[in-house]
């Protein structure tokens, strides 16, 4: 087993390393846990290491149907602790978000329109660069 760990190359990806060190005094520390919910690697991980606390950071926990139901916590166990946005907004760490709905006036019908949006785009702009910008989008 020593040697699939030691030496340099690709991790296999089914192949089981088996159980390399079965004490309970090992911490796993994952970030971005919910990407090795299914993998070989996440299977190996816990297998090689099998007796080791885990503690897994994401900001992403799997807990749909689609994932196998709560695979996060099915992993790592129960949340520790949450941090959602509304608590990072009330600390000041990030601001609100606000989202406002709003249509862009894209519809042109006709020749007249266009050239009325034209003009109303580039009404700062001097007749020559008006007649530059026609040329070169023309």
């Amino acid at each position: 087993m020593r040697e699939k760990l030691g030496r340099y190359a690709p991790p296999p990806s089914a192949d089981s390393f088996g159980v390399v060190n079965d004490s309970g005094r090992i911490l796993i520390m994952v970030d971005k846990a919910h990407r090795i919910q299914g993998s070989d690697m996440g299977d190996n991980l816990f297998e090689v290491f099998r007796n080791a606390a885990r503690i897994a950071f994401t900001g992403t926990p799997l807990k749909t149907e689609r994932h196998g139901g709560r695979q996060t916590v099915k992993r790592f166990g129960e949340y520790i602790d949450t941090y959602k946005l509304i608590d990072a907004v009330a600390d000041g760490a990030t601001l609100q978000i606000l989202y406002g709905g709003r249509t862009a006036n894209s519809a042109l019908r006709d020749k007249a329109e266009f050239d009325q949006a034209f003009e109303n785009l580039f009404e700062e702009r001097s007749a020559a660069d008006l007649l530059a910008i026609r040329r070169n989008m023309a």
